[in-house]
This record gives structure tokens, C-alpha cells and sequence, in this order.
């Protein structure tokens, strides 16, 4: 993975963006799985942003890589919420999502965003707009990518 630079966006961010849009055709598992997957690792530079600049690569793997303590989805956002990185409606939002990314990650079935369990979790969204279960769950995540990226622009200045 390129090394990034710490509250930027890289290039690699971007390619990892548009493959998500990509992948959406391909239901509705690949974008929850991709979209967690790009939350994490705008969670881990909002972390990064917080640490000494001087960290190391090797200490970074330790920490985010593996059985290390920030290695989990979880762990970052709670670690990104005591640091002041994310705000409550944020930490919540992600809180959710996690929750969703786990279900579909879990479950012995296909499922879809209207399947019981996953309906009940997007519906915890209290979403005040008419929107389908896909595009609340595509606006929450929009939501808490905003944030992490205007926190990548506020450390930049």
C-alpha cells in the first residue's frame, strides 16, 4: 500500500473510491464490505494525524497491522473518537456501519440491505429523508467520509 501522506488524500484513495462505485452493481455486500474498508483507513490517518510525526512505518504496522490494538475496524473508531477526531453523530454513524459490515461479513446467507437484521441496523439511521435502505446507508457513509476528510484539510493547514 503507498505510503500516505498523513491527513492527505492519495491517489490510491481516489482509485479506491471509484473501484467502490464500480463494485456497487455487484450488490449490495461489496459496497458495505468496500465502503468499511475505506472508512478504516481514512480512520487510521485521522489516528495518524494525532501521533508523532515521526512514527515509523515498522511501529505503524505494529500498531494498525495484524493483532495490533488499532488492527480492527472497532478499535479505530473508538480510538479516533477519544482523540477528538470524530464527534458523537459521527462516532455513531460508524458505530453502525461496523455493524452492518459485520452482518454481511457473517452471515451464512446472501442478504441485501431489506434482510431483518440489516434493515433493523440502517433503521437505527432515524434518516429523516424518504430514501431507500441503499442510498441512507450510502449518505451515512458520505456523511462520515466528509467529516474525516475536512479533519484531513484542517490538519493540512
Amino acid at each position: 500500500m503507498p505510503e500516505k501522506p498523513r491527513g492527505g488524500v492519495t491517489v490510491h484513495d481516489v482509485e479506491q473510491f471509484v473501484f467502490l462505485h464500480k463494485l456497487l452493481a455487484k450488490g449490495h455486500a461489496s459496497e458495505v464490505l468496500l465502503t468499511a474498508a475505506i472508512l478504516d483507513q481514512e480512520l487510521r490517518g485521522a489516528i495518524l494525524q494525532k501521533m508523532r510525526p515521526d512514527l515509523s512505518e515498522k511501529k505503524q504496522e505494529r500498531l494498525f497491522e495484524g493483532y495490533g490494538p488499532l488492527a480492527e475496524f472497532a478499535a479505530k473508531i473508538e480510538v479516533a473518537y477519544a482523540l477528538g477526531q470524530i464527534n458523537e453523530d459521527i462516532y455513531a454513524k460508524l458505530r453502525i456501519i461496523k455493524d452492518i459490515r459485520n452482518k454481511f461479513a457473517h452471515l451464512p446467507r446472501e442478504c441485501t440491505f431489506w434482510t431483518g437484521d440489516i434493515s433493523e441496523l440502517v433503521a437505527k439511521f432515524q434518516c429523516k429523508e424518504k430514501a431507500t435502505h441503499p442510498q441512507i446507508f450510502g449518505m451515512m457513509a458520505e456523511e462520515c467520509f466528509d467529516h474525516l476528510a475536512r479533519k484531513a484539510t484542517e490538519a493540512t493547514q
